[in-house]
């Protein structure tokens, strides 16, 4: 029969972390189905504005290269909410080019860009990464997750 008692000692710690990051998965989960229930106002994102989302991206991309952090855009008008590992992680940007393959796809605008990083070992490094923009109901600019 096999029971958690025949698991070595890391084989039970990996097996409760896993089990837990599941269970923190399926509560925040849970708690963003509430969130979104909202109180009366419509949350539904409509169709993307190209020339916002553009507008946008490039605000993003001028504040991380200004050394400003991600929260800042906060506080502007309109609010931007933003998510990029390497600006969240510290690195540096040096410079950017938007590609101008940009996809507009119902809620969303997919743009490309070469990022132009220094890291914190301090070597230069290219990037080409595709941002995810929305414009509705909020300003989002995303980095693709899996690219």
């Amino acid at each position: 029969m096999w029971t958690q008692t025949m698991l070595t000692r890391d084989d039970r710690r990996a097996w409760l972390w896993a089990n837990l990051a599941m269970l923190g998965c399926l509560i925040l989960g849970a708690a963003a189905l509430v969130a979104l229930q909202g109180c009366g106002v419509s949350s539904k994102a409509g169709t993307v504005d190209p020339d916002l989302a553009r507008e946008a991206l490039r605000t993003v991309l001028d504040t991380w290269k200004r050394g400003e952090a991600p929260a800042s855009l906060k506080s502007q008008s309109p609010a931007i909410t933003v998510q990029d590992f390497d600006w969240q992680g510290g690195r540096t940007l040096l410079d950017y080019e938007l590609l101008g393959d940009d996809r507009a796809v119902e809620a969303n605008l997919y743009c490309g860009v070469v990022l132009k990083l220094k890291g914190k070992t301090g070597k230069d490094e290219k990037k080409r990464v595709r941002y995810i923009v929305g414009t509705s109901p909020i300003t989002t600019v995303f980095r693709e997750f899996f690219q």
